[in-house]
């Protein structure tokens, strides 16, 4: 998800951004997969049951708050994909930063320093 966010933002800072094929297509992918993020934590899914994951425990300990970010990051892609369908560069920009706003309060919570780290390797 956060690669169709990135080639949203990178796509509306050239002078002709490709809306068919490169910002219509990573609104959709953001619209289809928000609504998975709070079923792939259910609870007894994280370390104690052997897998390798970037979640902090607080993600299953503070599950209200979690899914109260989740609930946010999911609005915030169904506007996306509405402000996409003007086709407004600015209004989408906008949208853009209101939506990666969203992914980061959750990212700073529930989501380990090491995911930082790791992905630069």
């Amino acid at each position: 998800m956060a690669s169709a966010l990135k080639q949203i933002d990178d796509e509306l800072k050239k002078r002709s951004p490709d809306w068919e094929n490169l910002i219509q297509p990573n609104v959709l992918i953001l619209q289809e997969r928000s609504p998975f993020l709070l079923k792939w934590f259910p609870k007894g899914s994280g370390p104690e049951a052997g897998a390798k994951t970037y979640a902090l425990p607080a993600i299953w300990q503070k599950g209200d708050d979690f899914a109260k970010h989740g609930r946010t990051m999911m609005a915030e892609a169904v506007k996306l994909s509405q402000v996409a369908a003007k086709k407004d560069n600015g209004e989408l920009k906008a949208q853009v930063i209101a939506l990666g706003k969203s992914c980061k309060a959750c990212h700073e919570d529930y989501r380990s320093p090491d995911y930082e780290k790791d992905a630069e390797q």
